[in-house]
């Protein structure tokens, strides 16, 4: 059955791009208020239809649990793929930081605790996400209602309650892992990846990140991505940063997070360990997501 028959759309997506866009959307038949992301299919590569594809089912195969965004339905059709998900009103974690600047470190914990959880629930279940960054942690109000990116996220942080975390954009989740595949957004990436990265980019010999082997990562390029988030979160500063994405890159590389520029008393000693902890350089090394939610700062 098309989409169009099940749901009506709204004209303003919320993220418009040539082959994308974000649109809430209405149920015909119960009223409720839903979030679409239309794929259009028709100037895309089989492998590229092949991965929106993958989305949608790995999507929908999630247990329901509050700290992941739902996927209620996929539709296929012979230009555009359509994921309908929960129309988060809590807004993205990316508007709230935008919106109010920096955390209070309660508002904080309270949020990382809840992205550790989706992301044990998902690595559990054989699943990297591959993309955490503020953009794709969404806003749950604790009272009961769902929500949608761009909402009133500053009235829903501020009540007395925080509101749950929830992670969604699933474009790059797989099962696929170990992997080598170069996805991600470079500010958040580990260094595994980082080095997938520079390794394309100097795979020449004789350079200083030419290797004989393509690396490999799992699941804990998350963890990794939860500890910027948190740094984001407590500080509104990205610890690595630059000019073009290979500055970014070998930042990531060199690990040399900007302490220095935390205002005195705007950070925990706790805090600063936990994030120093989530940035472990080597992935073996680095806790999991399950081992990280026992941390002292989550229990604080």
């Amino acid at each position: 059955m098309p989409f169009d028959v099940d749901y009506e759309m709204e004209r303003h997506p919320f993220v418009a791009g040539c082959r994308v866009e974000v649109c809430r959307c209405t149920h015909r038949t119960t009223g409720a208020q839903r979030a679409a992301k239309v794929y259009h299919t028709a100037t895309m590569n089989s492998r590229r239809v092949a991965m929106v594809m993958e989305e949608g089912t790995l999507a929908k195969s999630f247990p329901l649990v509050p700290q992941l965004v739902r996927t209620f339905d996929v539709y296929t059709e012979a230009e555009r793929i359509s994921i309908v998900m929960e129309y988060m009103e809590g807004g993205s974690l990316y508007h709230l930081l935008t919106t109010r600047g920096a955390l209070a470190e309660v508002e904080a914990r309270a949020l990382t605790r809840h992205i550790l959880i989706g992301l044990s629930i998902l690595h559990a279940d054989g699943v990297m996400h591959r993309d955490i960054k503020p953009e794709n942690i969404f806003l749950r109000p604790t009272t009961g209602r769902g929500g949608t990116p761009g909402g009133a996220a500053d009235q829903v942080a501020s009540a007395a309650v925080s509101p749950v975390a929830a992670i969604g954009d699933f474009g790059f989740a797989t099962r696929q892992i170990p992997n080598d595949e170069l996805v991600g957004s470079p500010q958040y990436s580990a260094p595994e990846l980082a080095l997938i990265a520079l390794q394309q980019r100097h795979s020449h010999v004789g350079t200083p990140f030419a290797v004989s082997a393509r690396p490999l990562y799992n699941e804990k390029c998350d963890v990794w991505s939860v500890g910027v988030v948190v740094f984001v979160m407590l500080t509104g500063l990205l610890p690595f940063d630059g000019a073009t994405p290979e500055d970014v890159f070998k930042a990531v590389m060199c690990n040399v997070l900007p302490f220095n520029k935390v205002p005195p008393g705007r950070m925990s000693f706790t805090a600063k360990a936990f994030i120093q902890l989530l940035l472990t350089p080597n992935p073996s090394k680095r806790p999991s997501a399950k081992e990280a939610l026992r941390h002292a700062w989550l229990a604080g």
